[in-house]
């Protein structure tokens, strides 16, 4: 038998990988055909692998499993097939994950391998994005000259550069989105590579992110993770190893205090500072976009009111397109309720809060966890709470996109490290 239709860690890069590749705008048809070889490799990987798969018997994974399999159903009885391709390979991914139960050292290679790959995607997409802005903005007379598909994807790319620029991903906030996760992997190989020879690439990826997620595309919500979940991955490591440690506590409470009275502080001032308060407010928030009627508020409004006449299986997303002009609800709660029906949201809350406890309880009380497990699972951690927060105002679980895709294998290995480390706890 091939080793790619039996080993799971093949499986899952391979898809990890190839999400991250199409998830690039410039694709197209290429994409999906990607798209649907991937569904065909996870059914011939289920079956062939079923008799000799091992599920880990714990309550949460039948309810991701209910989760996935109803937002799926409700799907095909909508007729949102596009939406129940997306569902179907994190189905597989979620199964695999957990019908493997692998060691923990596996499971932290795989990401190790990850963290690489997407410091070199996270470069590919800065630097490419960054070249065709400033060729369409600088060298307007060079574009001129180009052919008019190729000018096309230059001017769409560029969008309102030097601020919401759309990049190779075509859309300001994705783009910024799929920079930020490769920022977070190329942190957590900073701290993980042994040899440094990484760290210069990640570096750069991480200042790039942070370039173009504030200067080009200008994206609210990524500006906010970034600025919360890179130092929180420290904070969190920084916490777990010596929270028993008196001296050290004393010293993290002063860490948090500090940056407490910072953010008071700079408060103040936007509130004292006339100017610098309408500088954040109409530069920054862009309160003026959240509330007209194709604002992230009218979309949340038209979207519950949709749902309402859909309770159980949500209702057709085209009905929210015709509406607002958008194809999902911008957040990942209202998007599963409104998508997929009262029961997907009931399911997906249950899965991704356990999933959350899981992972901050095994890092703040268990003590002999090694330092590798430890950061492992911080990195984890800031991805969820990543996850959650840009899930409030610009989720969107029905897309084909790497940092959809990663979601089940993230919470799932969770479950997994969390079974592994009980299972080394009850032998001593």
């Amino acid at each position: 038998m091939p080793l790619f239709l039996r080993d799971t860690r093949i499986f899952l890069l391979v898809t990890f990988m190839s999400i991250a590749v199409i998830q690039i705008d410039i694709f197209g048809v290429l994409g999906l055909i990607v798209y649907g070889l991937l569904i065909a490799y996870g059914v011939v990987f289920i079956a062939v692998n079923f008799k000799n798969l091992h599920l880990l018997k714990h309550p949460i994974f039948y309810i991701a499993c209910a989760y996935y399999l109803y937002f799926i159903l409700a799907g095909i009885i909508n007729k949102n097939f596009s939406y129940t391709g997306p569902a179907l390979i994190q189905f597989f991914i979620l199964t695999i994950v957990a019908f493997s139960v692998r060691p923990i050292d596996e499971i932290r290679k795989d990401f190790g391998i990850q963290s690489k790959y997407l410091t070199v995607m996270g470069l590919i997409v800065s630097i490419s994005s960054l070249l065709i802005c400033y060729i369409t903005y600088y060298l307007p007379g060079f574009v001129s000259i180009l052919p008019e598909t190729i000018k096309a994807n230059f001017i769409r790319f560029t969008g309102a550069f030097p601020s919401r620029a759309t990049g190779v991903i075509g859309n300001a906030n994705r783009s910024a989105g799929y920079l930020y996760i490769c920022a977070l992997f190329a942190l957590y190989l900073i701290v993980t590579n042994k040899t440094k020879k990484w760290v210069i690439p990640a570096v750069i990826n991480i200042c790039l992110a942070f370039y173009t997620t504030f200067i080009v595309f200008a994206s609210r919500t990524y500006m906010l993770c970034l600025l919360i979940t890179l130092p929180g991955f420290f904070i969190a490591y920084f916490l777990s190893k010596y929270r028993a440690k008196v001296f050290k506590q004393k010293l993290f409470y002063l860490i948090v205090g500090i940056v407490f009275v910072a953010i008071l502080l700079f408060v103040f001032a936007c509130i004292i500072s006339a100017e610098a308060r309408d500088y954040i407010l109409n530069h920054i928030v862009r309160v003026s976009s959240l509330s007209d009627g194709t604002g992230r508020l009218g979309i949340y409004k038209t979207s519950l009111e949709l749902w309402k006449e859909h309770k159980m299986l949500g209702y057709y997303y085209r009905e929210l397109h015709d509406l607002t002009g958008v194809t999902h609800a911008h957040n990942i709660f209202i998007e599963v309720l409104a998508s997929g029906g009262l029961p997907s949201f009931i399911f997906f809350c249950i899965f991704m809060v356990y999933t959350v406890y899981v992972a901050i309880r095994n890092v703040f009380t268990k003590t002999n966890i090694s330092k590798e497990t430890r950061l492992l699972i911080c990195l984890l951690i800031s991805y969820l709470v990543g996850y959650l927060m840009t899930g409030m105002t610009g989720g969107d679980i029905n897309r084909m996109m790497y940092t959809t895709v990663i979601l089940p294998s993230v919470m799932c290995s969770t479950h997994v490290i969390s079974y592994q480390l009980k299972r080394v706890e009850s032998r001593i």
